[in-house]
């Protein structure tokens, strides 16, 4: 195995006015791996917030293509591979955490295990309207919030060792689907009012296509009720149900026309888990 330390890695992220996320995103990974080892793609963000020693590469604003994004993103995963090791890429509200009572960060990990690429399990971080407050955003957010929901969909390959090529949203990739103990944590629905906000900025974004991303699109009540209906889900005390989840999505693994992994089976229960107390302070 290779030591921690002499691992190089790089992390990759897009952004378009993240004012929340992108200060979080690069606190977090900067931590991780070194800012310098960091790179923000801008999409004609009116300002960055946060930037200190990573790199940015611009793109002029125009219409929001997800699937040339994918290629963009593709393209500079494999030529960020002739210096490193190994290149991550997540979007702004995606952090990736090895499970923290057996690794020691992203390093750590990504140092223990070979696989030439890494599956993610997808878990959204949930607001509970009915018990929680508003975030906080001095404070670290896993400190605050003690819910996650299952989301197949978030269940990506997005560390790799090799050149890699992905499908828009980033939920198919050239590289067959390899599970291990790599957690994504999803803010989007971390606080109702910062969905809220968010939401107000992804309602203009222009795409070449109405049926792209008609999630980004909904009404502000729609949020409300989303996280209404959330709270009231049944809750489990721990991730127990993981593995099993994880076993039933992998199971139905396929590739499609285009040569890209993917899973065939959306896997969402309407329940939420505790998160460990080990995960808290993260982030």
């Amino acid at each position: 195995m290779v030591r921690a330390g002499a691992l190089k890695v790089c992390a990759i992220t897009n952004v378009y006015n993240e004012h929340f996320n992108l200060p979080l995103w690069l606190a977090y990974y900067g931590r991780q791996l070194g800012g310098q080892n960091c790179i923000v793609v801008d999409h004609g963000s009116d300002r960055l917030e946060g930037i200190t020693d990573q790199s940015i590469l611009r793109t002029p604003r125009g219409v929001f293509d997800d699937r040339a994004r994918a290629r963009t993103i593709s393209s500079l995963t494999t030529a960020m591979l002739e210096h490193y090791d190994l290149v991550l890429y997540t979007d702004c509200d995606e952090f990736l955490l090895p499970d923290p009572a057996r690794y020691d960060g992203l390093l750590d990990y990504f140092a223990r295990t070979d696989a030439p690429a890494h599956t993610a399990i997808g878990l959204d971080v949930i607001h509970d309207v009915l018990a929680e407050p508003p975030i906080d955003p001095s404070r670290p957010i896993l400190d605050q919030r003690a819910w996650v929901q299952f989301n197949s969909n978030l269940c990506k390959t997005l560390a790799t060792r090799e050149p890699i090529r992905w499908g828009g949203g980033f939920h198919a990739s050239s590289a067959a689907p390899a599970f291990g103990d790599l957690y994504l944590l999803h803010l989007k629905c971390v606080d109702l009012d910062v969905w809220r906000a968010r939401a107000a900025i992804t309602r203009d974004i222009a795409v070449p296509d109405p049926g792209q991303g008609p999630h980004h699109r909904q009404p502000d009540g729609w949020y409300v009720d989303k996280l209404h209906e959330r709270a009231r889900y049944d809750r489990d005390p721990d991730l127990a149900a993981v593995p099993g989840l994880v076993q039933r999505l992998a199971a139905t693994a396929r590739r499609d026309g285009d040569g890209l992994h993917a899973f065939a089976e959306e896997i969402r229960p309407q329940r939420l888990m505790r998160l460990p107390r080990a995960f808290g302070g993260q982030f």
